[in-house]
């Protein structure tokens, strides 16, 4: 029903407010992922907030392996062409917002060691 909210509202509040209670559930599966991966692409800046918080809990959740290949997922991305798509407010562009998930991983992990 989330996953259905994020790809159908109008609304951004709304959208807003799925993709911040998807992030609140502990699950891995791509279908899941993939939702916060597309919202970076959104317009809005909301959306793509609510999608970097999303990808930062995923990436916390992610053990050894697994998180490696996520990490490794985001730096390509921030390379990728496709997230040079700025958002209609602040014209940034989604390779920032990606920025953002993979610099708080970071930091996280460096203040647990």
């Amino acid at each position: 029903m989330l996953l259905e909210a994020v790809h159908s509202s109008d609304s951004v509040a709304f959208r807003y407010e799925s993709l911040f209670l998807l992030s609140q559930i502990d699950r891995k599966d791509e279908q899941w992922i993939d939702t916060f991966w597309v919202g970076l692409l959104d317009r809005d800046q909301l959306i793509r907030d609510a999608c970097v918080q999303g990808l930062v809990q995923v990436g916390r959740r992610l053990q050894d392996v697994e998180r490696q290949r996520f990490d490794a997922r985001l730096v390509r991305a921030m390379h990728a062409k496709k997230y040079e798509k700025v958002d209609d407010s602040e014209g940034k562009p989604a390779y920032d917002y990606i920025y953002e998930v993979l610099w708080s991983l970071v930091v996280e992990d460096r203040l647990e060691s």
